[in-house]
C-alpha cells in the first residue's frame, strides 16, 4: 500500500455527501439495502448466467468499501478511506469534486 494522506476539509465534506447519498435509509452505515437501490444487477453478465445471485453481486461491489470491519455495512469512515486513495491521485481540489458530483451525481 503506498501512502496517502488525509482529506483536506473540502474533499471530506463532497464524500460525506456522496456517503449521504449512498445511505438510502439514513442509518450511518451503507449496506445491501442501501446499495440495492442504487446499483443495478439485473443485467449483469454473471446473474444472467446464473453464476452469481444478485446479493453476491450487491456484496462484491459493497466489499470495494467494506475494508476496516468487513461486516456487510460500510462507514463513514471506510467511504471516507476508500477515497483518501482516489484522493492521492488528484492533485486539483476542483477536479476531485468533479470526479465526486460526476460519479454520485450529486
Amino acid at each position: 500500500m503506498g501512502l496517502r494522506g488525509n482529506l483536506n476539509a473540502r474533499r471530506r465534506a463532497i464524500v460525506q455527501r456522496a456517503f449521504k447519498k449512498f445511505d438510502k435509509t439514513g442509518n450511518g452505515v451503507v449496506d445491501l439495502e442501501d446499495l440495492a437501490g442504487v446499483y443495478d444487477v439485473s443485467k449483469h453478465p454473471r446473474l444472467r448466467s446464473g453464476a452469481k445471485t444478485k446479493d453476491e453481486l450487491l456484496n462484491e461491489w459493497l466489499s470495494q468499501w467494506d475494508t476496516i470491519k468487513a461486516d456487510g455495512k460500510v462507514s463513514l469512515a471506510e467511504f471516507e478511506e476508500f477515497y483518501k486513495d482516489v484522493s492521492a491521485s488528484i492533485d486539483d481540489d476542483e477536479y476531485f469534486e468533479f470526479v465526486i458530483t460526476s460519479a454520485w451525481k450529486l
